[in-house]
Formats: C-alpha cells, structure tokens, sequence
C-alpha cells in the first residue's frame, strides 16, 4: 500500500488555508493537479463585488518552520527563477506559519525583475500579512500591479480564463489589445481602489441630493415669476420676504419627505 508523505499534512495546512481565506472573500480559486505542479499550487482569479475582474494570479504555498526567518519568511527559487521571472500573470508566493496560523505574500514575479543577481530565496518581511483585514489592500496592490505590466486576461468563462492562465504561465499568452490597461487612466484607477467605500459613499448621497438640486434650479427659474406676482397682487408686501418664506417652506417638506 502506497505512503503517505508526512511533510503533505504540512503542504495541504498552507494551501488549505489560503484558499479558505480567498473563498471567504469570494475570489475563485483553482488549485493546480500535483503532476502538473511547476512552481505554482493554485490559479485565483479575482472578483468584485461577485463579479471575474479579468486579473489572475499564480501562487506558490510554502508551510512549514523551515521557511521561517528571524525577521519575517523566506521562499525558495530553486530552478523556477525564469519562470516565474518571465511569467505573462504574476506569481505570488505564500508563507503559512504552522504556528500562528498566519499568512505572509510576496509578489515573486516583480522581486525577481528587480535589477541584481538571481536570489536563492526570496525574502518576505514580516509585515506583508494576508489576511482578512488587508486582503482589500492585497488584492488592489495585485490589480494595480497587472494592469501596469498588461496582464490582464478576460475569458468567456472561468474555464477560459483559467486556461488562459496556464498557458501565461508557460508564457504563450498574448493579451489582446483590449486587455491591457490604458495609461492614461492608470492614476484614476489607482485613486478609485484606494478609496472606493468613500467613492460610494459619495454617490449615494450625491443621488440624494439630486431631487434637491432640481428643485432649487426650478426656484431660481421661477423667481422672477413669483416677483412678478408679489408685485401684482400682494398689496405692497416686499417680495423678497415672501418669497423666501414660501421657498423655505417648500424645501423644507422636500428634506423631510
């Protein structure tokens, strides 16, 4: 009867709770099939608001003491240095502490484009924790990242897009024109994913306040007209007085209603 490797308990504890973590927040994860493991255990496509953005990622889980270091972890390269280098969507690597439980990322495609010598590891500071209180910030700092290099990837359906995944990461995917990023709007991008609850905030209440505004246009339309009536038919009674009155009254019962 065939063995069990005892490192897999290990293995499966980090790719377990990676994918636990993507699940909860809705991303899409596809783990890759053992035999078909080049340095990478899962594809995650990202979503927003429950829907495919079109960004996908590769990522290599690493658990276990032996990855630990005094000041954060550390992921071997090994012999994936060019690809993941050269990889058409980005690789991040993961590190799961066995003990704590946590999860520290590193985006192993830009370090690696970093001008310098190949690294034997790659380091991650300790302050780079995935979790559910930055996986927000994560998945936006991911975003910005692949729209600038171009790596978006749309497909028709999940299983397009993820088998355009696997053919970037043996870098035979061309992203089409539409794919890529416009530059132009990259700082305006950059601005909405930082501050997208404010954005929407905002424009809630900028529909609120929409009826308002259309009252107060047809106010400013109709004064000359109301003055025009005071003076006719108000018996020497100053029109101004009145009619701020009556617009008062009437935008009052537009703000309670």
């Amino acid at each position: 009867m065939a063995s069990v490797r005892p490192s897999r308990r290990v293995e499966r504890a980090g790719v377990n709770a990676l994918r636990t973590l993507l699940e909860d927040h809705e991303h899409i994860v596809q783990e890759i099939d053992g035999g078909n493991d080049h340095g990478e255990d899962m594809h995650v496509l990202l979503t927003r608001n429950g829907r495919r953005t079109g960004h996908v990622v590769a990522i290599q889980v690493k658990s276990g003491k032996k990855y630990k270091r005094a000041n954060g972890y550390a992921i071997p390269v090994e012999d994936h240095y060019h690809d993941w280098k050269e990889s058409r969507i980005p690789v991040l690597g993961v590190v799961h502490d066995m003990e704590s439980g946590r999860l520290f990322w590193v985006n192993l495609t830009r370090r690696l484009n970093l001008p310098g010598e190949a690294p034997k590891w790659v380091q991650i500071p300790a302050d780079s924790e995935l979790a559910t209180e930055s996986i927000r910030g994560f998945v936006a700092e991911i975003e910005m990242y692949i729209d600038s290099e171009g790596m978006r990837i749309r497909g028709a359906t999940k299983e397009e897009t993820f088998a355009g995944a696997a053919q970037a990461r043996l870098g035979k995917y061309e992203p089409r024109s539409t794919d890529v990023a416009n530059p132009l709007y990259e700082g305006m991008a950059e601005i909405a994913l930082r501050h997208e609850d404010k954005i929407k905030r905002f424009a809630r209440e900028y529909l609120r306040i929409i009826p308002l505004l259309i009252l107060v246009g047809i106010m400013i339309f109709e004064y000359p007209y109301q003055v025009r009536f005071v003076n006719n038919y108000g018996s020497g009674v100053p029109p101004t007085p009145w009619i701020m009155g009556l617009y008062s009254f009437i935008f009052y019962m537009a703000l309670t209603l």
